[in-house]
């Protein structure tokens, strides 16, 4: 109490309690970074899922083991430690039930933040013009694969198997794969799914054949490096196709303007005429709706508008499908996460 009386003689009480309140109100902003750094920093290096796999884990032991810097290490502990994240005790760190739930559901989210984080980074120079996107500026693709597998896997993979359940699909070629979580899930799925993807990014097909090598699904799933916009030439390696799926794999494409994802999607028709095309998207969410409702898909606006990415409503994608020559043959959308799937056909199908 004592110290408390001394402040409030040297600011006088209201002005004492204005400072707290903007000091409060200030914390959030700068413990979300901070907090989300370190720990994405621990999810990194593995020492999260340590402590999920043995509970206690000896600081210096891992520290030693692995090549970490046990000062660096102590200071990322004693900071998670102070907003209960992790427990320190003589040496040993155990995740508390907080960082237990931060490793389910949210897991995905800094993964994602993390593939975003050069973004970030250099966010002044991008606002200055010094720096742009693509050139001087680039995500971390394989952090953007396993945050939005991670992501997916709670909402968009189910949806989306159920709907090529419905229509009987068992061979995919997925777009944009990934970390190839979403075919691993067809396949545990169904016995007889056998899928394909394909991905631009060859740190993103590293990472999922790092994980395919290992996964009881290896003999019904394949990936390569590849282009989406040379469907002709996937197709004539891969002919025999129920269903092109994409997940998120178009509105990377709109920057300038539906034309690209309309002939795209011409693309594919012509190089599977026969087949579904299943598309799950992120549908524009109105800036009204996103005030009142401030969930992540806040974050996902700021992702897709700092990086050459555009989301549309889902009348707009509609009408993209619908000018592209595919017929709408089944949709839900879900504007609270602000996602919607789309199955389609062609009139030859």
């Amino acid at each position: 109490m004592g110290q408390i009386a001394d402040l409030i003689g040297l600011f006088g009480i209201r002005k004492l309690a204005t400072m707290a309140r903007a000091e409060k109100a200030a914390r959030s902003f700068y413990r979300g970074y901070c907090a989300s750094t370190c720990f994405t920093v621990l999810l990194n290096v593995g020492l999260i899922d340590k402590m999920l796999q043995t509970r206690w884990v000896h600081v210096g032991k891992y520290a030693a083991q692995n090549g970490f810097s046990e000062e660096v290490l102590e200071a990322i502990l004693h900071y998670l430690d102070g907003i209960s994240v992790v427990r320190m005790d003589e040496g040993f760190c155990r995740l508390t039930s907080l960082g237990r739930k931060l490793c389910g559901l949210p897991r995905g989210g800094f993964s994602l933040l993390w593939g975003y984080e050069p973004v970030f980074h250099r966010l002044e120079d991008l606002l200055r013009g010094v720096a742009v996107y693509g050139r001087d500026v680039k995500r971390r693709g394989d952090y953007i694969a396993k945050g939005s597998g991670e992501l997916s896997r709670h909402l968009p993979f189910p949806v989306m198997r159920l709907m090529l359940a419905s229509h009987g699909i068992k061979s995919v070629l997925d777009l944009g794969s990934g970390d190839l979580e979403f075919l691993f899930m067809l396949c545990q799925g169904d016995p007889a799914m056998r899928c394909h993807g394909i991905d631009i990014s060859p740190e993103a097909v590293a990472y999922a054949r790092s994980r395919l090598e290992t996964s009881p699904w290896k003999d019904r799933v394949t990936t390569e490096v590849a282009d989406m916009f040379d469907i002709a030439a996937v197709a004539r390696r891969l002919p025999a196709i129920d269903a092109v799926t994409a997940i998120d794999a178009f509105h990377e494409h709109l920057k300038k303007g539906h034309e690209t994802v309309i002939n795209l999607l011409r693309e594919i028709r012509l190089a599977y005429p026969k087949a579904f095309m299943v598309v799950g998207e992120f549908c524009k969410q109105s800036q009204e709706s996103l005030r009142r409702r401030p969930t992540g898909f806040l974050e996902h606006h700021l992702f897709h508008n700092l990086t050459d990415q555009k989301i549309l409503f889902a009348d707009e994608w509609e009408r993209i499908f619908a000018e592209s020559g595919y017929s709408l043959v089944e949709k839900k959308v879900f504007n609270l996460v602000g996602h919607g799937y789309f199955v389609l056909s062609s009139p030859s199908s």
